[in-house]
């Protein structure tokens, strides 16, 4: 693990987003963690369009520096690569300690995306432990808009994936834009670190603002979208919300050379001294030797010279003709599996695709429904006077779609928030009588989530936004810090009155997934600060799997559980 510096320690062990314009200082930021990362032994690659990274080898005055990176590719390449060597330099990528440079500024489009798309889907099958990958100007691997390029899509899709499915296979992905409106959303908001430099395009600071929406709070972000355009070189709003981090900070200048620097008149670059490529090479050789077997061209190849050979076979004298027969037997049966184990992958992958790609959004809309429906079906039912009895019949049974008498039934999607007599949606009234239960339980300005909480609705959705803006305009409720509400005298004198033998942890089960409600349990039971192992121990998890370290970011983003310190986690004074 690389020493302390601008970015967390833990916030290094995900994914990291540096967006900024041209010259803001992203590039020289990056250079300052991967620095840092060789220092440490860890296994490093950088995929560079632009041909800037060379720079690592030497240090800042243009001497040689610390640093064997092996460079494929490019004006400055150890190693020269094509547009077919994609899977082979994977391979090596994948298999060795070696760090790594994959120059493809000499590529055109057709070429570079050919070799990108082979080089993601053989990393994201071959790779073992932990890599980190750097992409600089990542928009132009997975763009948002269209490239001129046929196989622009099957690109993108190896780079969302990459990003998406990498963390489980040791990835800890840095990208690097200075367009981030011209990055795809599926990459940006799977980043679960932003690191954001100077930007001015409103265009750009959009995208900034979308992965704060996605993965913080939008008020504590409205400081830093402003604050944008008037960031100075190597300044950098560095938000971590799953650990809780969020600092301006400064970046130090890198210690190797500037390669990515505007060249001056006159002035020579220095010159890089070849490294010993043997190792790399045997690698390279091995990854090749085993493409060409197993690639049914190649396949197809040899079985055209075989017919052509067995259709000679006749005429000559001798054993050679079994033999050809045998071969050519083989071959067939080996291009019939190699072909129906491609079917089988692409199968797979389309199955994974449609099966985890659904849009959040209409995942959220379907849960609002959820939660409305159930809090409908849960509702007290209206005393009846004693001695009352129904004359007709038919009044005993009532649609579910048709409201009590009193009742506010919730709104269908799409459809606008009826109003009750005083002007408030039912919907409205769920907020202030939320926040009327965490005033008598002694808490006057709770956060929104734990309004959210309350009302039984998903602290992500657009519901408790859009209704605490409502009510905040109506003079109902305001907000005396970032990110919390407190009810005004009008909004007291509205809110209905609270279900006081509702408890909390009745009201967080009713949104928890079992998951989470595993890890909530086990830090009421064990009590205190605890490490992420004791919980996974307690409930019986791996240690190693994502599930653990998946919900912790689900319970933190709720603002269930907090970080007092790094690796350790503990419920938020509230729950407790």
């Amino acid at each position: 693990m690389s020493p302390p510096g601008p970015i967390p320690n833990e916030a290094l062990e995900h994914h990291v987003a540096f967006l900024g314009k041209t010259g803001s200082g992203k590039s020289n930021a990056a250079k300052v963690i991967v620095e840092d990362a060789l220092d440490t032994g860890e296994r490093v690659c950088v995929l560079d369009p632009t041909g800037a990274w060379w720079g690592l080898r030497l240090n800042r005055g243009g001497k040689a520096s610390k640093y064997p990176v092996v460079i494929f590719g490019g004006l400055h390449g150890d190693v020269p690569i094509g547009r077919e060597h994609g899977e082979a330099v994977a391979e090596v990528v994948a298999t060795s300690s070696t760090p790594a440079v994959i120059d493809t500024r000499l590529m055109t489009v057709g070429e570079r995306t050919a070799f990108f798309t082979a080089f993601a889907q053989a990393l994201l099958r071959k790779n073992r432990g932990a890599l980190r990958l750097v992409i600089d100007e990542a928009h132009v691997f997975a763009p948002q808009g269209r490239v001129a390029d046929p196989r622009s899509g099957e690109m993108l899709h190896a780079a969302n994936n990459l990003v998406s499915l990498g963390r489980s296979i040791g990835l800890r992905i840095m990208l690097i834009s200075q367009r981030p409106a011209k990055l795809h959303k599926d990459s940006l908001t799977q980043v679960e670190t932003l690191v954001a430099m100077r930007l001015i395009a409103p265009q750009d600071r959009s995208a900034v603002q979308d992965w704060i929406g996605e993965w913080a709070d939008k008020e504590q972000g409205k400081e830093i979208i402003q604050s944008l355009p008037s960031l100075k070189t190597g300044d950098a709003w560095v938000w971590s919300p799953e650990i809780g981090f969020l600092e301006r900070v400064h970046f130090p200048l890198a210690r190797t050379y500037d390669s990515g620097k505007a060249p001056t008149e006159g002035a020579d670059a220095p010159e890089l001294k070849p490294l010993d490529l043997k190792t790399v090479n045997a690698l390279l050789e091995t990854a090749a030797a085993e493409l060409k077997a197993n690639d049914p061209r190649q396949l197809k190849a040899r079985l055209a010279e075989l017919e052509r050979q067995l259709a000679a076979a006749p005429k000559a004298s001798g054993p050679s003709w079994p033999d050809v027969r045998a071969e050519l037997a083989a071959a067939e049966n080996r291009i019939v599996d190699l072909e129906a184990a491609i079917d089988t992958m692409n199968d797979q992958m389309n199955q994974v695709w449609s099966r985890f790609c659904v849009p959040i959004a209409e995942m959220q809309d379907a849960q609002n429904v959820c939660f409305a429906v159930r809090n409908r079906l849960i509702a007290p039912q209206p005393q009846r006077e004693r001695g009352h009895k129904d004359t007709d019949p038919k009044a005993r049974v009532r649609p579910p779609d048709v409201a009590r008498a009193g009742e506010v039934r919730a709104p269908r999607p799409g459809e606008a928030s009826p109003a009750t007599s005083d002007g408030l949606s039912g919907p409205q009234r769920n907020v202030l009588k939320s926040l009327a239960w965490w005033k008598a339980m002694g808490k006057d300005a709770p956060t929104r989530n734990q309004v959210a909480v309350i009302c039984g609705w998903s602290t992500n959705s657009s519901n408790i936004r859009d209704r605490c803006s409502e009510l905040a305009r109506m003079g109902m409720i305001d907000r005396p810090s970032p990110g919390h509400l407190r009810l005004t005298d009008e909004g007291l004198a509205n809110a209905p009155a609270p279900d006081l033998g509702r408890t909390l942890l009745d009201s967080l089960r009713l949104i928890l997934t079992g998951p989470q409600q595993s890890v909530l349990d086990a830090l009421l039971a064990l009590g205190g600060e605890r490490t992420r192992d004791e919980l996974a121990d307690h409930i019986g998890w791996s240690r190693d799997s994502s599930n653990i370290r998946d919900r912790l970011s689900e319970l933190g983003r709720l603002d269930i559980i907090e970080r007092p310190k790094p690796g350790i986690i503990a419920l938020q004074d509230w729950i407790q």
